[in-house]
């Protein structure tokens, strides 16, 4: 297995969260796991592999083991998010000028919008189409370059308003015709009422070359998270059940039906667990794991990292660190954390704020609040996160599949 390799191929695959979940699923088939509809009943049996889809989205994906539901025995639960910070069409984004087609684009999540200029993007997404039978909906992508954001001129920069880049964002499209501008970009024959359409780097993700260890793709935040867990599931020989649920919007809040703030998790955990009792008894002997990027050190950023806990690309995994709660370091997690990194001789850096900067947060703390379980925060680092394109190391990308199935294989 090429794991760098193998990871960029996800990636590529999965444009929006749509399409993540698409390539989840596919991936997911065909090692045997069967797919749950939360509409149906449910028989989980013992020595099984399973996954539901909430959204399209968002899936929690289910290895149970041998003796894992009826004896109770504590679960694992691993969690990242499939959402990255992107920009997006706006419902009405057609903007006809002169002899050309412009596209108005409105800005998911916090994007480095400077990086999306003046380089070819492809269109992907979700679309609502009218047909005969009615509206349904399909996923959709360009495949190739379909539009391009132009830079502000530089002779004109002496007249904008500070503020001008965030008023209006508009990408010329290389499809000129409005009325015809989903077939011609999507080639689909249906009418579009309603759309959820990203752009996104055309540029292949890469290994660099062949001489240096670094790996350059968009969306490293946060699908490199969600690849290893979704290796961790399918590799999990543990006699622990484990839950892996990639959740959407964690980039916005996490709210939503499919979000980590939802019910959804805890309610799939009851049904696979049975009884309430049965659910409460397995829930008080888990641990959860929070999968996520953090930015890492570089020499123009020294003013802004605390000069002892700025982790740097190559030195290994990330443990996240806050003491106003914005990451989880619950003690059961941490003691696991620990000796896990001991036994499998896992490399890993710890995270901390400058005392006068307030840091990020991710899914931990909301998934321990939840749901009441021990939980830890730990990530790769990364250059240039939120950027188009984001910038990771071989050897620490082998350190967190690592982790990620240590945490699958040892028992408590």
């Amino acid at each position: 297995m090429d794991l760098p390799s193998d990871l960029l191929a996800f990636i590529n695959k999965s444009p929006t969260p749509f399409h993540a979940v698409k390539t989840c699923r596919t991936i997911l088939l065909k090692q045997g796991f069967e797919e749950l509809k939360e509409e149906d009943n449910w028989i989980i049996d013992d020595n099984k592999k399973y996954f539901l889809i909430k959204g399209g989205a968002s899936i929690v994906i289910i290895n149970s083991s041998n003796e894992c539901t009826l004896n109770a025995k504590g679960g694992r639960l691993l969690v990242a998010h499939t959402d990255s910070p992107t920009l997006k069409l706006k419902q009405h984004f057609s903007i006809p000028h002169q002899t050309a087609l412009y596209l108005d684009v409105n800005t998911y999540a916090s994007p480095l919008i400077s990086t999306w200029l003046d380089r070819p993007l492809a269109l992907a997404g979700q679309v609502f189409v009218e047909e005969a039978k009615g509206i349904r909906h399909c996923l959709v992508d360009s495949i190739h370059p379909s539009c391009t954001i132009p830079s502000f001129p530089i002779g004109l920069h002496q007249h904008r308003k500070p503020d001008q880049a965030l008023e209006h964002l508009v990408a010329l499209s290389y499809h000129a015709n409005p009325d015809n501008w989903f077939k011609d970009t999507f080639q689909i024959p249906h009418t579009v009422v309603h759309h959820n359409v990203s752009l996104y780097p055309v540029a292949d993700p890469s290994t660099q070359n062949p001489t240096t260890p670094y790996l350059t793709s968009a969306r490293l935040d946060n699908l490199i998270s969600c690849y290893a867990a979704v290796l961790a599931a399918i590799h999990s020989d543990a006699k622990s059940p484990l839950v892996v649920a990639l959740f959407d919007k964690e980039e916005v809040g996490n709210k939503g039906y499919n979000g980590c703030a939802s019910p959804w998790l805890s309610n799939t955990l009851k049904r696979m667990w049975r009884s309430r009792a049965h659910y409460h008894q397995v829930l008080a002997r888990s641990i959860a794991l929070s999968l996520d990027t953090v930015q890492a050190s570089q020499p123009d950023l020294d003013a802004y990292l605390n000069p002892d806990h700025a982790p740097s690309l190559g030195n290994g995994i990330v443990m996240k660190v806050s003491e106003s709660n914005r990451y989880c370091n619950d003690p059961e997690a941490l003691n696991l954390f620990l000796n896990w990194s001991h036994e499998a001789n896992i490399r890993y850096q710890v995270y901390a704020a400058k005392l006068n900067q307030s840091s990020g947060s991710t899914l931990g703390p909301l998934l321990a609040t939840t749901l009441g379980i021990p939980c830890i925060d730990v990530g790769i680092p990364i250059l240039a996160m939120h950027a188009s394109q984001e910038i990771a190391h071989q050897e620490d990308f082998h350190h967190y599949v690592q982790l990620a199935q240590q945490f699958s294989y040892v028992n408590h």
